[in-house]
């Protein structure tokens, strides 16, 4: 889990707003839509110069959406048509970062995190995305593909819906509101482990499997802290000047200010459960190595007589009458019957197995 925070050993030292080429598994992927109420295009972009062109058409709303991690190149040419500063240039390159909304002049700037399930590393992850909102564009970067975006889509292409009278203000809100339905997903998913790894602690706590409660208890914990940022981000996007929310719109966003508080609930309390979760388990497991210390203790109190026993016939001295009689083994190992016997009756009525 800490790895998503450690920032690459290339980037240390450098001046920054420094732009590096990755070396990702699959370069970039990039899609463009366009639409207003009675147009409506959707195109794949598959060089550097179909996506600067596809977020300078006019008379349209323009969402570029650009997945994947080595996008330095249309980040440069994005910055130089769109006059972006370097440093968000840098910040959009880089793989984790804070919750974030920039105003600047002629664009604004958020970061946001969404759970999901990543099919590159096959586990939970707490992904970025960062979103450029112009007058007339968004663009959104991701590492991995949002799954959501694809019904994103098909109500794009429906006509006489809000979505394409509304403006980029209600679009910026519609991917919001995706990546929350997203969350969700991705959380209902972790619930329902959750449940089976209950099950299996209550029945047969040794079948445990206590590293993936352990993952979703740091992952939980990682997105209870990104989730109290959420309502500063939200708020900073329905008071500002360049936004400009129209009254119409305002609404969407106080209802997905809810949805978030919502999903804060539901992560903090996924995060008490996987907590006490494990805690149970290395409760339980204690209480099971206590019952075998427990019962390793009464071997060892009943043999420590016997071999005190043991050990004083073993003597070598010539005056012990107890050897030279017939009777003498048969009333040796009597008296540690015996002995034995007492020290577990004893144990017994003290309860102590």
């Amino acid at each position: 889990m800490l790895r998503v925070f450690k920032t690459p050993e290339k980037r240390l030292g450098s001046a920054p707003g420094t732009l590096h080429e990755e070396s990702a598994d699959f370069g970039f992927l990039a899609a463009c839509t366009s639409y207003n109420e009675d147009v409506f295009e959707h195109s794949s972009c598959d060089t550097v110069e179909a996506c600067i062109e596809a977020i300078g058409r006019e008379g349209t709303i323009n969402w570029l959406n650009v997945t994947g991690d080595a996008i330095h190149g249309v980040l440069r040419e994005i910055g130089r048509k769109l006059n972006v500063h370097d440093l968000v240039l840098e910040d959009i390159q880089n793989a984790s970062q804070p919750l974030k909304f920039e105003e600047y002049d002629n664009f604004v700037f958020i970061v946001v995190k969404s759970l999901m399930y990543s099919h590159i590393r096959e586990d939970f992850i707490i992904a970025d995305t960062k979103i450029l909102v112009g007058e007339n564009y968004v663009i959104t970067f991701s590492a991995e593909p949002v799954p959501m975006y694809l019904k994103l889509f098909k109500r794009l292409s429906q006509k006489n819906t809000k979505l394409r009278k509304l403006g980029v203000p209600y679009l910026l809100f519609a991917l919001l509101d995706a990546l929350s339905d997203g969350s969700y997903e991705t959380l209902n998913r972790i619930i329902d482990i959750m449940e089976d790894l209950e099950g299996t602690v209550q029945e047969n706590f040794q079948d445990f499997d206590v590293a993936e409660i352990y993952r979703i208890k740091q992952l939980m914990g990682h997105a209870k802290r990104s989730l109290w940022r959420y309502m500063e981000i939200i708020n900073s996007i329905k008071v500002s000047d360049y936004m400009d929310i129209p009254d119409d719109v305002l609404p969407y966003y106080k209802d997905l200010e809810d949805h978030y508080k919502h999903m804060r609930d539901i992560v903090e309390s996924v995060h008490a459960t996987a907590t006490d979760m494990f805690n149970l388990y290395v409760s339980l497991n204690g209480q099971q190595m206590n019952e075998v210390m427990k019962v390793l203790t009464i071997f060892s109190a009943i043999f420590i007589p016997l071999t005190f026993i043991a050990g004083l016939y073993g003597m070598n001295f010539q005056n012990m009458p107890e050897l030279a009689k017939p009777w003498g083994y048969p009333a040796v190992l009597g008296l540690m019957t015996a002995v034995a016997g007492a020290m577990l009756v004893y144990f017994r009525r003290k309860k102590w197995f």
